[in-house]
């Protein structure tokens, strides 16, 4: 017998009890109690009291719709397509991206809370604490309810991570087993999260799991050994230098606007490199204050005739549009790390590129047809243990929202990066329904600009204390705007590499180290002595105000919010009043913002009728969404297709279920 809910149950068994009174046949009264038997008996499996949420209740009597809050839309590149942040009750948000994104989304990830029985987990608006009798039961219900969701909005091709401690562990992973299939189930991943405590029993926590499963089994595989996907960005060139593996990034550059030197009049030194000794040096040869209004390279740069003697090339930054470039790297770190650096050259067109060097494990190195790869990317190339400090997640937050202590146990950044790089397609739309601080649109942002790629998000959260507002969509506003932000510049004061034959001579070393940190002290804020493998450094550290670049971006904001299915006032019309959210509709699906120029949308005969008249906007238009309830002429069709504008409909499923159920279909 399947899941039913304990008030079910009671009344079952009530019905059984009045059975028994009106019956005296021992057949029937054998049968009833064979039912009550079935009943009562306690079964293998996942069995729990389900529960119901204030949300299943809302939707009785009202529709879920979507409200658009205008002025929190950014968009910082008309050229790109919208993420979506939605503020409300989540599985709110789920009802209606099931109608818009039903098998379309390629990766999940959620931090659902982990039901610790203190503060972490509202369920109708209450905390669950330890003493409640269906703790779990209330858990199950409420995830449950959202993974059944989320198993239909991933498309074939499509993942879920879902991070989860020892508290429902086990109820989850037979949950998700019952929704996905045990088949489907990748993996579990366990992040050790650097920073432990003490139980009771003393035994450490310090690790949580991160449950891994896909759609469809043909599509994303488990097996141990790395898959070559194709020679493309989804795998990396591999050289080797001895030992060590490296594969080369793209050059140390930006595309776009932000990587222009008008924008980045700092980081426009030059690199001197000598082909022969392959030695390489920046050097700012050039008038910073000048590089902020012109791109007249003569009048800008200087070359240093006193390198170019000793057999060295200046190398500057590639335009960008026809305009001076700018280096990602600032000068002290390009010569601080040049050693990552690698210099090629292209004999065709006599240009050179400044690349970086990334050392990878040689035991995730592949040979095929005689070279080395890489499968960056690599479907079943994750490790089983990840090691991601919980600490940074908060550092990284306090850091992009300039404050501290607005949101408790961010995720690590990092570890969100590295599970969405594990889906190969560089254009994947991504989806959190436990959104909480944010960190997954970052991560979506900084892995695009990473490697190029067209990655969107669509973050869910209630707004709980004004997270929402004050945290989710702060940290996306500045991560796309850029920010100002207090932090560490550090100067190496001394380094030495430390051998056996230093052991006897420790006493000079500890002197040395003395002599610097006393020299040094009113230099810098602080002098720190650290010891990274057999190399001693002493640092001098600083606390600057650094300006970090934004990523361009555009983010909608929608708030959720119904609409009733019955209203006493007989002017109450309901398709009316669904059809001034079928705008917000479009846009989530599409990615796109209704601006009534190059995007734009139909929703009556005369509205069309008007347009066909109006052909300087045609000339802007790219797209056309029509309602169902419009009937284009043929001159109409064909004016359209001549102007080279697509039409698509707007899909009566939005909200036909409602509409029918209230008889107006």
């Amino acid at each position: 017998m399947g899941n039913i809910s304990k008030k079910k149950r009671e009344q079952l068994l009530e019905f059984l009890n009045k059975l028994r009174e009106e019956h005296e046949d021992d057949e029937v009264l054998f049968s009833i109690n064979k039912i009550e038997s079935e009943l009562t008996s306690i079964k293998y499996g996942l069995v729990w009291e389900e529960h119901e949420e204030r949300v299943d209740k809302e939707i009785e009597t009202k529709v879920p719709v979507f409200t658009e809050i205008k002025e929190r839309e950014i968009s910082s590149n008309g050229s790109l397509p919208y993420n979506f942040l939605l503020e409300g009750d989540n599985l709110h948000s789920l009802y209606l991206l099931e109608k818009t994104h039903k098998n379309k989304i390629d990766v999940i990830y959620i931090d659902p809370p982990y039901n610790r029985g203190k503060d972490d987990f509202i369920y109708d608006d209450n905390y669950v604490d330890e003493e409640d009798a269906f703790k779990h039961s209330k858990w199950l219900s409420f995830m449950s309810k959202r993974l059944n969701i989320a198993y239909k909005l991933l498309n074939s091709e499509g993942v879920i991570f879902i991070s989860i401690d020892d508290n429902e562990m086990a109820q989850l992973k037979m949950l998700c087993d019952s929704i996905f299939g045990e088949s489907n189930c990748i993996g579990v991943i366990i992040q050790n999260k650097m920073n432990s405590k003490n139980d009771a029993l003393n035994i450490q926590k310090n690790h949580e799991y991160i449950l891994v499963y896909r759609k469809q089994a043909n599509y994303i595989d488990n097996k141990e050994k790395p898959t070559l996907i194709s020679d493309s960005y989804k795998v990396k060139k591999i050289y080797q230098e001895g030992e060590k593996y490296y594969y080369l990034n793209d050059p140390i550059t930006t595309r776009g606007e932000g990587g222009e030197l008008n924008a980045r009049p700092n980081l426009g030194y030059t690199v001197y490199f000598n082909p022969v000794t392959n030695d390489k040096i920046a050097v700012c040869d050039y008038d910073v204050e000048l590089a902020k209004v012109s791109n007249d390279e003569k009048a800008i740069y200087k070359d240093d005739k006193n390198i170019i003697s000793k057999g060295y090339i200046p190398i500057r930054p590639p335009r960008v549009r026809g305009k001076l470039g700018a280096w990602t790297w600032e000068l002290d770190k390009f010569n601080r790390d040049k050693h990552l650096i690698v210099i090629t050259e292209n004999k065709r067109t006599k240009s050179y590129s400044v690349k970086k060097r990334t050392f990878v494990d040689k035991n995730e190195v592949y040979s095929k047809d005689g070279k080395l790869y890489y499968n960056f990317y690599g479907r079943g190339n994750s490790k089983s243990i990840i090691e991601f400090s919980t600490n940074d997640g908060t550092k990284e937050l306090n850091r992009v929202l300039g404050e501290k202590g607005k949101f408790n146990n961010p995720k690590n950044l990092e570890m969100i990066k590295y599970l969405i790089r594990l889906f190969p397609k560089r254009d994947a739309l991504v989806l959190d329904f436990f959104a909480g601080s944010g960190t997954t649109g970052q991560a979506v942002l900084e892995l695009n600009k990473s490697d190029g790629g067209n990655r969107r998000f669509i973050l869910c959260t209630n707004n709980q204390n004004n997270i929402c507002e004050e945290v989710t969509y702060k940290r996306l506003k500045n991560v796309i705007e850029g920010y100002k932000f207090q932090g560490n510049k550090e100067t190496v004061l001394y380094e030495k590499s430390l051998d056996i034959d230093d052991l006897y001579n420790m006493e000079s070393i500890i002197e040395t180290v003395d002599q610097i940190e006393e020299r040094s002290r009113q230099n810098f804020t602080r002098i720190i002595k650290k010891l990274e493998g057999n190399v001693l450094k002493i640092v001098g550290q600083d606390i600057v105000e650094e300006k970090v670049e934004g990523i361009p971006a555009n983010l909608k904001y929608y708030k959720t919010d119904y609409i009733e299915k019955f209203d006493q006032n007989e002017n109450y019309n309901i398709r009316e009043e669904l059809l001034k959210h079928i705008v917000e509709m479009v846009q989530l699906e599409h990615g796109v913002k209704i601006d009534n120029k190059e995007y734009i949308i139909i929703l009556s005969d005369n509205e069309v009728d008007k347009l066909e008249h109006e052909k300087e906007k045609l000339k802007k238009c790219k797209t056309i969404y029509l309602s169902s309830q419009v009937l284009l002429t043929k001159k109409q069709e064909k004016l359209f297709d001549d102007f080279d504008i697509d039409l698509v409909n707007i899909p009566d499923y939005y909200f036909e279920y409602e509409l029918r159920e209230v008889g107006e279909i």
